[in-house]
Formats: structure tokens, C-alpha cells, sequence
């Protein structure tokens, strides 16, 4: 079932065909499969588990409200009433006889008891709390989204780190043929060949590590998106894009978004209000108008066989009283208690969101920064791996400068990844921060 869903994706995005993958990644599982961040999303929205309990719970506050509005509609019975009467009927004479009266006969009862205050209130906090449900679930789709993308940038990091790695092999195994070459010839020192060889086995076990991180990496995404564990998840070129320049967000601009469109606030906003009606009801419920009513239609009393003294059926009553509980003190006491906790709540998810927004856009701007910077290093780093080389292959350097430019390659090329990852997950953070906005 995962698979065939998987490749239902696969086929519908043509722009996903699958990369051929490394005899090193090939190894890690049965299937490779390319995969981008758009239709990652997309399989998540159509698998996630989160999203179909949110779903759920709006559903199930829908239903609140129409008990909360059924509670203001008369209850009606239908049935068959059946019924024997033995009496004493008045006979000629003034004289008594004893009589039996038998009915059976359908009815139809319209009966309603309400109490206003308490079902209006009683509406009002189920339409709030249902408002609350859609806003978390808006919330928990967003969060998903998050999840994911972090997930996914964390797998083209991992990437990235193999790449990195798989040329610091390359460049060692090759290093080492030459230094081996050159001792053979007694142009070069058994040390240098060492030295190589000692490079090469740590490159080779750098590149393990990075290996087991990207699997790692990949079964957390597979994780999130409900994909079998034995689909090895490779992300699609441009993962990790550089980012145009652009001019620092201002903070109070990013904080105004966050409070204008966060779903989960709006949803602590609802809550807020929904103690405030539910308090009101719990209160009306104690001390309050009640009203009640009820009307019955049956067959007309057989008069022939009975008489009105001895069988009554009454069609309609009604009545209004107002009622007092001695639980009213306790239970205002409960509903202002209530109503402070909603708005601690509230107050403490307002100063968590602020320091979100902040957090978020400082790690944004601080990887944006050093972007740059990264990619003069590896330009650097590798230019001066190129001379090195040229060096030892002319006989006019030693083994020892092309060794540390290696690991100054891998570096500059680890560093630069892991600011571009850095980048596009705090905007990640930054976009579930202010809402998407």
C-alpha cells in the first residue's frame, strides 16, 4: 500500500524522475526514490496522521454545536398508547355501575424544557470552540509542513555531506597512487606514502559516518511521511539553492504578521472566549429562567363508552419558573478561575511567539551572512588544493600542504552546506513563526 502510493506520486510528477544514485547510497536499501519538497508536502497531506485527528476533531466540535443548538428544539415522541380504566359509571336511577373502559390509540408528544440563559451561552462557547478546532487544524497543517521541510533540508544536508566526503576519498585514493608511484620510482619517502594511506582510511571512515547520518536522515522523512522504512529517500537537484539577496526582515513587521495570522493564536483567542461563554452557562444553569411546554394529539376520548369525569387527556401545558442552586457560588468561583487561566495561556503563548519570530530571524540573517563568506572559503580551499597538487606532481612541494588542503576542501564544502541548510531552515521556523506571512 506505501509503495503503491508512493508511486502514484512518482508518476504524477514527471519533473521527479529518479537520479541514479551512488554505489554507496544504492547499498543503504532496496528502492531510491528522487524526491522534492513539493510533492513531500503533498504525500504528507494525504497521509499524515496529525492531519486526519485534526480533521476528526473539527468534525466532532460540529457536532457540538448542532447539540448545543438541538438543546433549544422540543423533543417529539411518537407511539402507541394502550390503556384499561375500571370504574363505576352513572346509571338510571342514580344507581352505579361497575364499568371498564379499553383504549388503544397512537399519540404523537411535543415536549420542551430550556433553560434560555444557559443554551444560548451554550451555543455561543460550541461556535467558539469549533472556530478554535479549524484554527488548529490550519495550525497542525502548518506545523506538518514544517516538520517535513526541516526534515527535508536535513537529508540534502546529509547529502551534501556525502559528496563532500566521496571526493575526499577520490582525491586520498588518488593522493596515495601517487605517493606510492613515487616511492616505487625513489622519488618520494615512505613517510609520505604513510601519511597518504593514513588520509585515505580516515576519509573512507568520515564518508561511513556521513553515510549512516544520511540513512538516518532519510528514515526520519520516511518516518514522517508514512513511507516504508525500506525506500531510501534521495532528495532532487537544488535542494539546498543559494539564496538571492535581499534586505533583513524588520522585526517588528515579522512580530505584526505573527499576530495577525498565526492560527494557533487565533485558536488561544477562541478558547478565551469559549471559558467565557461556557462560565456564563455554568452560571445560567444554576440560577436562571426555566422554561417548559408540552402538547399531545391522540384519538378523541370515546365519550359513548366513558364518562369526562372518569378519563382526562390534557393536549397542552406550559410553564415558567426561575431556578436557585446553592452550587451557583462554586461554580462562578470554577468559571473565573477558568477564564484566568485562558488568558495566562494566552499571555504566555504571545511572549513565546515573539521570542520564535526573534530567534528565527536572527538565525536567518546570521546564515545569510555567512553564505557568502562559506563560498569564498571553498573557492579558496579549492584553489589552493590545486596548487598543492600541481606542486607535489611537479616535485617543487611536499605530501604534507596537499593533505591539509584536502581536509580544508572537505571543510569549506561541509561549511558551506551547513549554511545553506542553516538558511532555509530558519526561514522554515521563521515562516511557521509569523503564519506564513
Amino acid at each position: 500500500m506505501k509503495r503503491a502510493a508512493l508511486a502514484l506520486m512518482l508518476i504524477a510528477a514527471p519533473a521527479m524522475a529518479q537520479e541514479p544514485a551512488s554505489g554507496e547510497l544504492a547499498t543503504l536499501a532496496r528502492d531510491v526514490v528522487s524526491l522534492d519538497l513539493p510533492h513531500a508536502l503533498q504525500l504528507a497531506h494525504a497521509r499524515n496522521l496529525d492531519l486526519e485527528e485534526a480533521k476528526a476533531r473539527v468534525k466532532q466540535g460540529s457536532g457540538v454545536v448542532s447539540g448545543a443548538l438541538g438543546a433549544a428544539l422540543p423533543g417529539i415522541a411518537v407511539g402507541v398508547d394502550a390503556m384499561r380504566l375500571d370504574g363505576a359509571l352513572p346509571g338510571a336511577g342514580g344507581a352505579y355501575q361497575v364499568g371498564r373502559f379499553e383504549r388503544v390509540s397512537p399519540f404523537a408528544l411535543a415536549s420542551w424544557i430550556m433553560r434560555p440563559g444557559q443554551v444560548v451561552f451554550d451555543i455561543l462557547a460550541a461556535r467558539r470552540n469549533l472556530s478554535a478546532l479549524r484554527h488548529d487544524a490550519e495550525f497542525t497543517g502548518r506545523r506538518v509542513d514544517h516538520d517535513i521541510a526541516q526534515a527535508f533540508y536535513a537529508l540534502a544536508l546529509a547529502q551534501a555531506h556525502i559528496a563532500a566526503s566521496t571526493d575526499r576519498v577520490e582525491e586520498s585514493r588518488e593522493l596515495l597512487r601517487l605517493s606510492s608511484a613515487r616511492e616505487a620510482s625513489g622519488l618520494g619517502l615512505a613517510l609520505d606514502t604513510q601519511m597518504a594511506r593514513e588520509s585515505a582510511a580516515r576519509a573512507a571512515m568520515d564518508q561511513i559516518k556521513a553515510l549512516n547520518a544520511y540513512y538516518a536522515a532519510s528514515l526520519r522523512l520516511a518516518g514522517l511521511l508514512d513511507l516504508d522504512p525500506a525506500v531510501l529517500l534521495v532528495p532532487a537537484q537544488g535542494a539546498l539553492p543559494e539564496p538571492a539577496s535581499a534586505e533583513e526582515p524588520a522585526l517588528d513587521v515579522l512580530t505584526a504578521a505573527a499576530l495577525a495570522h498565526r492560527a494557533d493564536l487565533a485558536a488561544i483567542r477562541q478558547q478565551v472566549g469559549v471559558s467565557d461563554a461556557a462560565g456564563a452557562a455554568a452560571i445560567l444553569a444554576a440560577v436562571g429562567p426555566q422554561v417548559s411546554a408540552s402538547a399531545i394529539t391522540a384519538d378523541p376520548i370515546p365519550t359513548a363508552k366513558a364518562s369526562d369525569t372518569m378519563f382526562r387527556l390534557p393536549s397542552a401545558n406550559a410553564s415558567l419558573s426561575l431556578t436557585l442552586s446553592a452550587s451557583v457560588i462554586g461554580k462562578a468561583q470554577s468559571a473565573a478561575a477558568s477564564r484566568a487561566l485562558a488568558r495566562i495561556a494566552m499571555r504566555r503563548r504571545l511572549e513565546d511567539l515573539r521570542k520564535e519570530v526573534a530567534s528565527a530571524r536572527q538565525e536567518m540573517i546570521a546564515a545569510q551572512k555567512a553564505i557568502p563568506l562559506a563560498r569564498e572559503r571553498l573557492v579558496a580551499s579549492q584553489s589552493a588544493l590545486a596548487l598543492a597538487r600541481a606542486g607535489l606532481q611537479a616535485g617543487t612541494a611536499i605530501l604534507h600542504p596537499v593533505l591539509i588542503a584536502q581536509a580544508n576542501v572537505q571543510e569549506a564544502r561541509s561549511a558551506y552546506a551547513d549554511n545553506l541548510a542553516r538558511y532555509w531552515s530558519a526561514r522554515n521556523d521563521l515562516d511557521l513563526a509569523t503564519g506564513g506571512r
